[in-house]
Protein backbone atom coordinates (compact mmCIF):
# COMPACT_ATOMS: atom_id res chain seq x y z
CA UNK A 1 0.00 0.00 0.00
CA UNK A 2 2.75 2.15 1.14
CA UNK A 3 4.80 1.08 -2.14
CA UNK A 4 1.52 2.58 -4.65
CA UNK A 5 1.24 5.96 -2.71
CA UNK A 6 5.02 7.14 -3.47
CA UNK A 7 4.35 5.84 -7.35
CA UNK A 8 0.98 7.77 -7.18
CA UNK A 9 3.02 10.36 -5.56
CA UNK A 10 6.17 10.52 -8.67
CA UNK A 11 3.07 10.28 -11.02
CA UNK A 12 1.88 13.17 -9.85
CA UNK A 13 4.93 15.32 -9.51
CA UNK A 14 5.93 14.64 -13.31
CA UNK A 15 2.78 15.74 -14.82
CA UNK A 16 2.88 18.69 -12.24
CA UNK A 17 6.55 19.52 -13.93
CA UNK A 18 5.49 18.65 -17.86
CA UNK A 19 1.90 21.06 -17.44
CA UNK A 20 4.30 23.74 -15.63
CA UNK A 21 6.86 23.39 -18.50
CA UNK A 22 4.03 23.62 -21.40
CA UNK A 23 2.41 27.10 -19.87
CA UNK A 24 6.10 28.75 -19.37
CA UNK A 25 6.68 27.91 -23.21
CA UNK A 26 3.39 28.35 -24.49
CA UNK A 27 2.88 31.42 -22.54
CA UNK A 28 4.13 34.93 -24.31
CA UNK A 29 6.81 36.76 -22.09
CA UNK A 30 8.44 39.72 -22.23
CA UNK A 31 12.23 39.64 -23.33
CA UNK A 32 14.64 42.54 -23.87
CA UNK A 33 16.78 42.21 -26.85
CA UNK A 34 19.89 43.87 -28.71
CA UNK A 35 19.22 44.11 -32.79
CA UNK A 36 21.43 44.50 -34.99
CA UNK A 37 21.02 47.79 -37.26
CA UNK A 38 20.94 47.23 -40.96
CA UNK A 39 21.89 49.83 -43.24
CA UNK A 40 19.72 49.89 -46.54
CA UNK A 41 19.59 51.96 -49.99
CA UNK A 42 23.02 53.91 -49.62
CA UNK A 43 24.02 55.99 -53.12
CA UNK A 44 27.14 54.09 -54.08
CA UNK A 45 29.53 56.75 -53.90
CA UNK A 46 28.49 57.40 -50.58
CA UNK A 47 29.55 55.83 -47.23
CA UNK A 48 28.28 56.02 -43.68
CA UNK A 49 31.28 57.27 -41.21
CA UNK A 50 29.37 56.71 -37.69
CA UNK A 51 30.29 53.39 -35.17
CA UNK A 52 27.05 51.39 -36.10
CA UNK A 53 25.80 48.75 -33.71
CA UNK A 54 22.70 47.62 -32.26
CA UNK A 55 19.24 49.33 -30.53
CA UNK A 56 17.68 47.67 -27.62
CA UNK A 57 14.26 46.31 -28.32
CA UNK A 58 11.49 44.72 -25.50
CA UNK A 59 9.53 42.74 -26.97
CA UNK A 60 6.36 40.15 -26.09
CA UNK A 61 7.16 36.49 -27.83
CA UNK A 62 6.99 32.61 -26.51
CA UNK A 63 10.38 31.03 -25.12
CA UNK A 64 9.93 28.38 -27.33
CA UNK A 65 10.52 31.27 -29.85
CA UNK A 66 13.64 33.24 -28.57
CA UNK A 67 16.48 31.36 -29.21
CA UNK A 68 15.21 31.07 -33.17
CA UNK A 69 14.55 35.09 -33.04
CA UNK A 70 18.11 35.30 -32.28
CA UNK A 71 19.73 33.15 -34.39
CA UNK A 72 17.55 33.53 -37.49
CA UNK A 73 16.93 37.26 -37.17
CA UNK A 74 13.50 36.96 -37.27
CA UNK A 75 13.46 40.63 -36.46
CA UNK A 76 15.67 43.98 -37.92
CA UNK A 77 16.37 47.41 -37.62
CA UNK A 78 16.88 49.26 -40.67
CA UNK A 79 18.25 52.60 -41.79
CA UNK A 80 16.48 53.77 -44.83
CA UNK A 81 19.00 55.66 -46.16
CA UNK A 82 17.27 55.65 -50.22
CA UNK A 83 17.04 59.22 -49.75
CA UNK A 84 20.07 60.94 -48.97
CA UNK A 85 22.17 61.99 -52.10
CA UNK A 86 24.72 63.99 -51.11
CA UNK A 87 27.14 64.39 -47.57
CA UNK A 88 26.13 65.57 -44.73
CA UNK A 89 24.76 64.87 -41.36
CA UNK A 90 21.19 63.12 -41.62
CA UNK A 91 18.28 62.37 -38.22
CA UNK A 92 17.02 59.37 -39.81
CA UNK A 93 14.32 57.18 -37.69
CA UNK A 94 15.03 53.49 -37.35
CA UNK A 95 12.73 51.25 -38.81
CA UNK A 96 12.08 47.74 -36.76
CA UNK A 97 11.02 45.01 -38.88
CA UNK A 98 9.60 41.62 -37.32
CA UNK A 99 7.04 39.06 -38.32
CA UNK A 100 4.35 40.40 -36.03
CA UNK A 101 2.81 36.16 -36.11
CA UNK A 102 5.53 35.13 -33.73
CA UNK A 103 7.00 39.01 -32.18
CA UNK A 104 4.78 41.69 -30.21
CA UNK A 105 7.31 44.70 -30.25
CA UNK A 106 6.24 46.84 -27.54
CA UNK A 107 9.54 49.35 -27.42
CA UNK A 108 12.33 50.01 -28.91
CA UNK A 109 15.72 52.50 -28.30
CA UNK A 110 16.90 54.87 -30.37
CA UNK A 111 14.37 56.13 -32.82
CA UNK A 112 16.23 58.25 -34.35
CA UNK A 113 20.08 58.67 -35.55
CA UNK A 114 22.26 60.86 -36.59
CA UNK A 115 24.36 60.24 -39.58
CA UNK A 116 27.09 61.37 -40.90
CA UNK A 117 27.17 60.97 -44.93
CA UNK A 118 30.81 60.94 -46.56
CA UNK A 119 31.97 59.84 -49.85
CA UNK A 120 32.86 56.28 -50.16
CA UNK A 121 36.51 54.84 -51.13
CA UNK A 122 37.35 50.96 -52.17
CA UNK A 123 40.51 49.89 -52.40
CA UNK A 124 42.32 46.58 -52.03
CA UNK A 125 42.81 45.57 -48.47
CA UNK A 126 45.13 42.71 -47.11
CA UNK A 127 43.66 40.23 -44.72
CA UNK A 128 45.19 39.06 -41.68
CA UNK A 129 43.43 36.27 -39.10
CA UNK A 130 42.96 36.90 -35.57
CA UNK A 131 42.24 34.05 -33.29
CA UNK A 132 40.39 33.57 -30.49
CA UNK A 133 40.74 31.03 -27.78
CA UNK A 134 43.25 28.18 -27.61
CA UNK A 135 43.61 24.57 -28.74
CA UNK A 136 43.48 22.28 -25.25
CA UNK A 137 46.80 20.73 -24.15
CA UNK A 138 48.81 18.39 -26.33
CA UNK A 139 47.76 20.72 -29.67
CA UNK A 140 48.44 23.71 -31.09
CA UNK A 141 47.74 26.13 -34.05
CA UNK A 142 49.28 25.35 -37.09
CA UNK A 143 49.17 27.54 -40.56
CA UNK A 144 46.25 29.39 -41.31
CA UNK A 145 45.21 29.93 -44.68
CA UNK A 146 43.09 32.78 -46.13
CA UNK A 147 41.38 32.63 -49.70
CA UNK A 148 41.60 35.18 -50.87
CA UNK A 149 44.33 37.02 -49.11
CA UNK A 150 43.01 40.12 -50.36
CA UNK A 151 39.54 42.08 -50.41
CA UNK A 152 38.17 44.76 -52.46
CA UNK A 153 36.73 46.71 -49.21
CA UNK A 154 34.22 50.00 -49.88
CA UNK A 155 33.75 52.12 -46.70
CA UNK A 156 34.39 56.17 -45.81
CA UNK A 157 37.07 57.80 -47.48
CA UNK A 158 38.25 59.46 -44.29
CA UNK A 159 38.79 55.75 -42.93
CA UNK A 160 40.05 53.90 -45.61
CA UNK A 161 44.20 54.75 -46.56
CA UNK A 162 46.74 52.46 -47.97
CA UNK A 163 47.91 51.18 -44.38
CA UNK A 164 43.84 50.14 -43.70
CA UNK A 165 43.64 45.78 -42.97
CA UNK A 166 40.89 44.05 -42.66
CA UNK A 167 40.94 41.19 -40.04
CA UNK A 168 39.49 37.52 -39.89
CA UNK A 169 38.08 36.32 -36.51
CA UNK A 170 38.52 32.61 -36.15
CA UNK A 171 37.79 30.83 -32.95
CA UNK A 172 39.84 28.03 -32.21
CA UNK A 173 39.11 27.26 -28.86
CA UNK A 174 39.32 23.79 -27.89
CA UNK A 175 39.86 22.46 -31.75
CA UNK A 176 41.29 19.26 -31.99
CA UNK A 177 41.56 19.01 -35.50
CA UNK A 178 42.67 20.94 -38.72
CA UNK A 179 38.71 22.79 -39.76
CA UNK A 180 37.47 25.31 -42.79
CA UNK A 181 35.81 28.01 -42.38
CA UNK A 182 33.87 30.62 -44.34
CA UNK A 183 33.98 34.15 -42.86
CA UNK A 184 33.36 38.05 -43.44
CA UNK A 185 36.14 40.00 -42.85
CA UNK A 186 36.24 43.41 -40.17
CA UNK A 187 37.75 46.61 -39.79
CA UNK A 188 38.52 47.59 -36.46
CA UNK A 189 39.35 51.40 -35.24
CA UNK A 190 41.94 52.28 -33.51
CA UNK A 191 40.42 50.51 -30.00
CA UNK A 192 39.69 47.26 -31.54
CA UNK A 193 36.32 47.97 -31.89
CA UNK A 194 34.86 46.34 -35.20
CA UNK A 195 33.46 48.90 -37.56
CA UNK A 196 30.12 47.84 -38.96
CA UNK A 197 30.01 50.57 -42.28
CA UNK A 198 32.19 48.67 -44.52
CA UNK A 199 31.72 45.91 -47.38
CA UNK A 200 33.67 43.74 -49.19
CA UNK A 201 34.21 41.58 -52.46
CA UNK A 202 33.80 38.81 -51.78
CA UNK A 203 31.51 39.07 -48.85
CA UNK A 204 33.31 36.17 -47.25
CA UNK A 205 36.83 34.36 -47.35
CA UNK A 206 37.52 31.24 -46.57
CA UNK A 207 39.90 29.92 -43.81
CA UNK A 208 42.01 26.79 -43.61
CA UNK A 209 43.18 26.35 -40.07
CA UNK A 210 45.54 23.61 -39.20
CA UNK A 211 45.25 22.29 -35.58
CA UNK A 212 48.26 19.95 -34.75
CA UNK A 213 49.40 17.41 -31.98
CA UNK A 214 52.02 18.72 -30.14
CA UNK A 215 52.72 21.78 -28.60
CA UNK A 216 53.95 25.53 -29.57
CA UNK A 217 57.49 26.95 -30.12
CA UNK A 218 58.93 30.07 -29.61
CA UNK A 219 62.07 32.14 -29.34
CA UNK A 220 62.47 35.02 -26.63
CA UNK A 221 64.95 36.91 -25.20
CA UNK A 222 66.56 37.03 -21.62
CA UNK A 223 66.20 39.15 -18.99
CA UNK A 224 68.77 39.39 -15.96
CA UNK A 225 67.70 39.14 -12.44
CA UNK A 226 70.64 40.75 -10.00
CA UNK A 227 70.82 40.38 -6.28
CA UNK A 228 73.45 41.98 -4.14
CA UNK A 229 74.27 45.71 -4.77
CA UNK A 230 77.53 46.57 -7.28
CA UNK A 231 80.62 48.62 -5.22
CA UNK A 232 80.74 51.66 -4.59
CA UNK A 233 81.22 53.60 -7.73
CA UNK A 234 80.48 50.66 -10.45
CA UNK A 235 77.79 50.46 -12.76
CA UNK A 236 76.62 47.82 -15.33
CA UNK A 237 77.10 48.89 -18.45
CA UNK A 238 76.45 45.47 -20.87
CA UNK A 239 75.16 42.33 -20.68
CA UNK A 240 75.77 39.83 -22.82
CA UNK A 241 73.76 36.21 -22.95
CA UNK A 242 75.30 33.09 -25.13
CA UNK A 243 73.05 32.30 -26.49
CA UNK A 244 71.22 35.29 -26.50
CA UNK A 245 67.60 33.73 -26.82
CA UNK A 246 66.29 30.32 -26.06
CA UNK A 247 63.71 28.48 -27.90
CA UNK A 248 60.71 27.14 -25.56
CA UNK A 249 57.57 24.71 -25.96
CA UNK A 250 54.16 25.27 -24.79
CA UNK A 251 50.25 25.77 -25.04
CA UNK A 252 49.74 28.82 -27.02
CA UNK A 253 47.70 29.61 -23.98
CA UNK A 254 50.70 29.71 -21.66
CA UNK A 255 53.14 31.26 -24.59
CA UNK A 256 51.03 34.17 -24.53
CA UNK A 257 51.57 37.40 -23.48
CA UNK A 258 55.29 36.07 -23.19
CA UNK A 259 57.84 38.69 -23.92
CA UNK A 260 61.03 37.67 -22.36
CA UNK A 261 62.19 34.83 -19.46
CA UNK A 262 63.79 36.08 -15.89
CA UNK A 263 67.31 34.19 -15.10
CA UNK A 264 68.20 32.73 -11.45
CA UNK A 265 69.51 35.49 -9.66
CA UNK A 266 73.41 36.89 -10.97
CA UNK A 267 75.07 38.00 -7.62
CA UNK A 268 76.77 41.78 -7.60
CA UNK A 269 78.02 41.88 -4.51
CA UNK A 270 81.52 43.97 -4.04
CA UNK A 271 82.25 43.35 -7.94
CA UNK A 272 84.39 45.62 -9.32
CA UNK A 273 85.45 44.18 -12.61
CA UNK A 274 83.67 42.52 -15.64
CA UNK A 275 82.51 39.25 -15.01
CA UNK A 276 81.10 36.33 -16.36
CA UNK A 277 78.91 33.53 -14.51
CA UNK A 278 76.65 30.76 -15.29
CA UNK A 279 72.79 30.96 -14.81
CA UNK A 280 69.18 29.04 -15.20
CA UNK A 281 66.33 29.88 -16.98
CA UNK A 282 63.15 30.56 -14.54
CA UNK A 283 60.12 28.58 -16.72
CA UNK A 284 56.65 29.49 -16.24
CA UNK A 285 54.41 26.96 -15.02
CA UNK A 286 53.33 24.93 -18.33
CA UNK A 287 56.57 26.13 -20.25
CA UNK A 288 59.66 23.58 -21.13
CA UNK A 289 62.85 24.66 -22.55
CA UNK A 290 64.65 23.29 -25.70
CA UNK A 291 67.93 22.34 -24.67
CA UNK A 292 69.91 22.29 -21.32
CA UNK A 293 68.96 25.09 -19.27
CA UNK A 294 72.06 26.67 -18.50
CA UNK A 295 73.24 30.18 -19.86
CA UNK A 296 76.48 31.75 -20.03
CA UNK A 297 76.42 35.45 -19.18
CA UNK A 298 79.07 38.26 -19.09
CA UNK A 299 78.18 41.49 -17.07
CA UNK A 300 80.58 44.07 -17.97
CA UNK A 301 80.96 47.26 -15.33
CA UNK A 302 82.73 50.74 -15.73
CA UNK A 303 83.00 53.22 -13.03
CA UNK A 304 80.22 55.68 -12.52
CA UNK A 305 83.07 58.49 -12.67
CA UNK A 306 82.82 58.04 -16.73
CA UNK A 307 79.30 57.68 -16.95
CA UNK A 308 76.02 59.87 -16.94
CA UNK A 309 72.42 58.92 -16.84
CA UNK A 310 70.05 61.01 -18.71
CA UNK A 311 65.84 60.37 -19.11
CA UNK A 312 64.62 61.42 -22.78
CA UNK A 313 61.57 61.83 -24.13
CA UNK A 314 61.33 60.32 -28.07
CA UNK A 315 60.83 62.33 -30.85
CA UNK A 316 59.24 61.16 -34.34
CA UNK A 317 59.79 61.59 -37.64
CA UNK A 318 58.27 59.82 -40.95
CA UNK A 319 54.24 59.08 -39.08
CA UNK A 320 52.03 58.01 -41.59
CA UNK A 321 49.77 61.21 -43.30
CA UNK A 322 46.63 61.96 -41.39
CA UNK A 323 47.64 60.46 -38.05
CA UNK A 324 49.20 61.42 -34.73
CA UNK A 325 51.15 59.83 -31.55
CA UNK A 326 48.79 59.44 -29.18
CA UNK A 327 50.34 57.79 -26.55
CA UNK A 328 53.82 56.18 -25.55
CA UNK A 329 54.19 53.56 -23.46
CA UNK A 330 56.28 53.77 -20.94
CA UNK A 331 56.80 57.86 -21.51
CA UNK A 332 60.33 58.21 -21.20
CA UNK A 333 63.91 56.06 -21.93
CA UNK A 334 66.77 55.21 -19.51
CA UNK A 335 69.72 55.86 -21.29
CA UNK A 336 73.49 55.44 -19.18
CA UNK A 337 76.36 56.76 -21.27
CA UNK A 338 80.22 56.87 -20.79
CA UNK A 339 82.74 59.09 -22.25
CA UNK A 340 85.50 61.75 -21.13
CA UNK A 341 84.10 63.83 -18.36
CA UNK A 342 84.14 66.82 -20.18
CA UNK A 343 81.93 65.49 -22.64
CA UNK A 344 79.37 64.05 -20.18
CA UNK A 345 79.05 67.78 -18.11
CA UNK A 346 78.17 69.32 -21.72
CA UNK A 347 75.05 66.18 -22.41
CA UNK A 348 71.36 68.08 -22.39
CA UNK A 349 68.13 66.90 -23.80
CA UNK A 350 69.07 69.12 -26.70
CA UNK A 351 72.31 67.43 -28.17
CA UNK A 352 71.32 63.77 -26.86
CA UNK A 353 67.76 62.67 -28.48
CA UNK A 354 65.72 60.02 -29.24
CA UNK A 355 64.42 59.61 -32.85
CA UNK A 356 61.53 57.14 -33.69
CA UNK A 357 61.11 56.17 -37.80
CA UNK A 358 57.60 55.86 -37.51
CA UNK A 359 57.35 54.66 -41.56
CA UNK A 360 54.77 52.01 -41.85
CA UNK A 361 53.34 51.92 -38.75
CA UNK A 362 49.25 51.68 -38.74
CA UNK A 363 46.27 52.91 -36.70
CA UNK A 364 46.52 51.21 -33.12
CA UNK A 365 49.21 49.88 -31.00
CA UNK A 366 52.75 49.12 -32.35
CA UNK A 367 55.96 47.92 -31.05
CA UNK A 368 59.15 49.84 -31.25
CA UNK A 369 62.68 48.02 -30.90
CA UNK A 370 65.12 50.34 -29.94
CA UNK A 371 68.44 50.14 -30.89
CA UNK A 372 71.82 52.22 -29.99
CA UNK A 373 71.63 53.69 -33.70
CA UNK A 374 67.84 55.54 -33.11
CA UNK A 375 69.76 57.77 -30.26
CA UNK A 376 71.90 60.80 -31.06
CA UNK A 377 74.69 61.85 -28.86
CA UNK A 378 77.91 63.97 -29.36
CA UNK A 379 81.27 62.52 -30.31
CA UNK A 380 82.92 60.84 -27.40
CA UNK A 381 80.30 59.58 -26.26
CA UNK A 382 79.01 56.14 -25.65
CA UNK A 383 75.85 54.59 -25.26
CA UNK A 384 76.25 52.34 -22.65
CA UNK A 385 72.83 50.63 -21.96
CA UNK A 386 69.11 51.91 -22.00
CA UNK A 387 65.68 51.02 -20.74
CA UNK A 388 62.94 49.87 -21.80
CA UNK A 389 63.88 47.69 -24.63
CA UNK A 390 60.58 48.44 -26.36
CA UNK A 391 57.91 51.40 -26.68
CA UNK A 392 54.37 50.84 -27.47
CA UNK A 393 53.34 53.75 -29.74
CA UNK A 394 49.79 54.37 -30.49
CA UNK A 395 48.65 56.10 -33.86
CA UNK A 396 45.90 57.40 -33.99
CA UNK A 397 43.80 58.92 -37.33
CA UNK A 398 43.18 62.47 -37.02
CA UNK A 399 39.58 63.96 -37.60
Amino acid sequence: MRRNWFIQFIYIALATFLIWWVVFNLNYQIFKIEVPIKIINLEEGLAVNNHITTINTTIRTRRANLARINKTGEIEAQLDLGDIVSVGIYKIPIQVIYDNKIIDLITYSPRFMDIEIVSAKTINIELIPDTVGFPPAGFSLGEIKLSPTTVTAKGPSNLLDSNAKAFVKIDINDRQKSFSISIQPEVRDALGNKLMNFSFTPSNVTADIEIKEGDNLATLGLEPVFTGQLSSGYWISNIIFEPPAVTIRGNIKNLEGLEYLLTSPINLNNKTDSFSDKVSIELPQGISLLGPNIVSVMVNLRTASNSRQLILLPSYTNITDGFSVTLVSPATVTLNLSGPSDKLDQLNRFNTLLDLDLRGSLSGINLIELNTQMFTVPDGVEVSSFKPQTLEVTLTKNN
